[in-house]
């Protein structure tokens, strides 16, 4: 289960541009006996910066997911880096939009500790790149998309990852 607050920290708007920053704050909490999570909270902080033209959009953000310890546990803190530029493929005024987006993504993650020791085949560095789709109303939001690594530099000995897909839908309240 996760509580996601987002607020917008600046915006301002002129003739046909617009420029956002906004900053996000999230709390992920165990539910349940699943064997996948993170056992215990996980607290996300980050920012985005935008710059939307009537056709176009182009973004910047970073953030970082910080994990607690559950029974002498913790899975390695997450730091996550992005851009990207978007145009429009379709869109109504003001009940929806469809974007396609090219989109550069790096993902740094700490090594894990299980039984309170460091695991030296866990973590590193990822840079992706690919596309994706938008589409949005005033309450749904998702995205679906495909990314390349470029490059990677892994701890320890781990396998290499080709691409990640992945996508999410949101309902804004």
């Amino acid at each position: 289960m996760v509580v996601q607050f987002e607020k917008v920290a600046y915006d301002r708007e002129t003739d046909g541009i617009v420029n956002d920053i906004s900053i996000v704050g999230n709390m992920t909490f165990p539910v349940g006996r699943s064997p996948i999570g993170f056992g215990s909270p996980t607290f996300f902080f980050g920012t985005t910066l935008s710059r939307t033209y009537v056709d176009w959009y182009f973004f910047g953000s970073f953030g970082g997911q910080i994990t607690t310890f559950h029974k002498n546990n913790k899975f390695g803190n997450t730091f996550l880096y992005q851009g990207g530029i978007g145009k429009n493929i379709a869109y109504k005024s003001d009940t929806w939009i469809l974007n396609w987006l090219i989109e550069l993504n790096g993902i740094y993650t700490k090594q894990d500790i299980l039984k309170n020791v460091t695991v030296a085949n866990a973590g590193g560095n990822r840079f992706l790149v690919g596309p994706s789709l938008f589409f949005s109303t005033h309450h749904l939001l998702a995205q679906v998309g495909i990314s390349a690594v470029v490059t990677q530099q892994l701890f320890g000995h781990q396998l290499k990852t080709d691409y990640l897909a992945g996508g999410f839908i949101g309902w804004k309240f």
